[in-house]
Parts: structure tokens; sequence; C-alpha cells
């Protein structure tokens, strides 16, 4: 009886062990998908969002992109290739346009293509008022390419997967 609950105790520890590894070194796969969820964060706008909070999330938004990479989105009017201060000016310049901003990112998908190139697809959920409180809502299916740079994942490029477009 008292050797089932030392092995009992022990499988515990062990099992205890491999989760607090698993959560301080997070695999390539977990950490690109946080980096998703942080663009999506960080150009969502709630209503009533102060200064301080928008300088916070612009001044955070370049550290995501490479020095520079590439828009490729149906109707999107800044396709090409650009900076990453380059887009964060028209990113914030965008939110200034609408009273709130709910971007989401749903079913995540990560790829690690390379020791440090990675795809990312996912559904992107836009729900944008103005002013005027009129809305503008769009769906799309996205595929961004991430390059690790040293050591943080960085995104490449964006495209759009044509679904279904009339």
């Amino acid at each position: 009886m008292k050797r089932t609950i030392q092995v009992v105790a022990l499988l515990l520890v062990a099992v205890l062990c491999v989760y607090v590894w698993k959560r301080m070194h997070p695999s390539d796969k977990q950490v690109i998908a946080e980096r998703v969820a942080s663009l999506a964060e960080r150009i969502s706008k709630p209503e009533g969002e102060g200064n301080a909070a928008m300088a916070l999330k612009m001044n955070a938004l370049p550290g995501l992109f490479t020095d520079t990479f590439t828009i490729d989105l149906r109707d999107f009017p800044f396709n090409g290739q650009h900076s990453a201060t380059e887009m964060t000016s028209e990113v914030a310049r965008a939110r200034a346009m609408f009273s709130s901003i709910e971007l989401a990112f749903y079913d995540v998908t990560v790829t690690v293509d390379g020791p440090d190139t990675a795809t990312a697809s996912f559904t992107a959920r836009a729900n944008c008022s103005n002013r005027q409180a009129q809305g503008y809502n769009e769906t799309r299916e996205m595929h961004c390419q991430l390059r690790k740079i040293e050591g943080t994942w960085r995104f490449a490029s964006f495209r759009e997967e044509a679904v279904l477009v009339r």
C-alpha cells in the first residue's frame, strides 16, 4: 500500500514537471498562434479607447512585422510591399476613422515550414463602426508567412485565400 502511494506521488510529480516545462518552453506553433492573436489585439479598437492605450498598441505594432513585408488582399487599398513603420502609420490612421474596430482571428492553423519559416492560416473577421454608427463587417480566409528573426517570429506576408468571390 505504501509503495503504491509512493509510485502515484512520483507519477504526479513527473506529470507536473512536464506541464511546467511545456509552459515555460512553448513550441514554435504556440508562439506563432500567440503572435497572430497579438496582431488582432493591437489593431482592434474598443469603443472609447484613450490615447494612451492607442499609443501603447501602435508602439508595439512594428515589432510584429519584418522590416518589409507584402500584402495581397482582394479590394484592399494597401496591397504591395510596406515597411513596418509605414504600416503602423496606416493602421493608426485607419483606427482614427472608426469609433470601434473588432478584429478577431479564428481557427488558427500553424505549419512550421523550416527552422525559421512558418505559415499561419486563419479566418479573419472585422467588425467596424464609424462615428455615424454605420457598420462594416467582413470575413476573409488568410494565410500569413512568418520568419524567425533573432529568435522572434515576425509577419513577412499576408495573402487572402479566394473563397466564393462574386
